[in-house]
């Protein structure tokens, strides 16, 4: 479970206990004023530096989750984060004693339909896992949006490239941490939060109780993907080397 600087549920996340260390840091001095996104370029010697180049764009933004306002409520929208390791292709979970299974959007998303209760609206959902919002060749459809077709009315938020999480720069006026987006290493493009999905008419968004999920239940109802020979060590070091590099 992901919680903030106050203590407040923020969401869940899916990491071994040695990837988490630094999210969890993170999260614990995360406020929803105080968090921007960032854009981050690879360098030659195999680190990562704030990308500067672009004539047009600020390398620094506002996140878009934190600009979308409640239908008549009372308090901004309190999305829900799940943090976890992924690709165009599926999002990595872990299983105490088992190994991770990857699941595609669709069961990805019936999945977090079992951490809902059902007597609240669904709240947006923001993936921190890398290139989730990517558009896959093959088919035309990425992670999120296969998981906004599959479970309707509700909005999700996904990064289209690595995504990162770092703490601030000295002087860097209340900002207490950045998700940081890392350019494509062979176009150099930039890479941006996409938002998939509608949310349900006339509800707002809030805070909701969370319900345990068994693992039992989450390989039998959601199973493994077939993963091509060699992805499931291409999951580990994607993020981990952004991280590492950022930290």
């Amino acid at each position: 479970m992901i919680r903030d600087t106050d203590g407040r549920t923020l969401g869940y996340a899916s990491h071994t206990p040695q990837d988490w260390v630094p999210r969890e840091a993170f999260y614990a001095a995360y406020r929803s004023d105080g968090v921007l996104f960032a854009h981050y370029r690879a360098t030659e010697e195999g680190g990562v530096v704030l990308d500067t180049d672009s004539d047009t764009d600020s390398p620094a933004g506002e996140l878009p989750w934190q600009a979308a306002p409640a239908r008549d409520a009372k308090e901004p929208v309190r999305p829900l984060f799940f943090d976890a390791h992924g690709t165009e292709n599926g999002i990595e979970l872990h299983v105490v004693g088992e190994k991770p299974l990857v699941v595609d959007g669709a069961r990805f998303a019936r999945f977090m339909e079992t951490l809902r209760d059902p007597a609240q609206p669904p709240a947006p959902v923001v993936l921190v896992a890398c290139e989730t919002a990517k558009i896959r060749s093959a088919d035309g459809g990425s992670v999120a949006t296969d998981a906004a077709r599959a479970i309707p009315g509700r909005l999700w938020y996904a990064p289209d490239t690595e995504v990162g999480h770092a703490g601030p720069s000295n002087g860097s006026n209340g900002v207490t941490g950045v998700l940081g987006l890392l350019a494509d290493p062979v176009t150099q493009r930039r890479g941006a939060w996409i938002v998939a999905g509608e949310p349900l008419e006339g509800h707002r968004s809030g805070p909701f109780p969370l319900l345990q999920v068994l693992n039992v239940h989450l390989r039998e109802e959601f199973g493994v993907m077939n993963l091509v020979r060699g992805e499931f060590s291409r999951f580990q070091r994607r993020g981990r080397h952004f991280h590492d590099a950022m930290d």
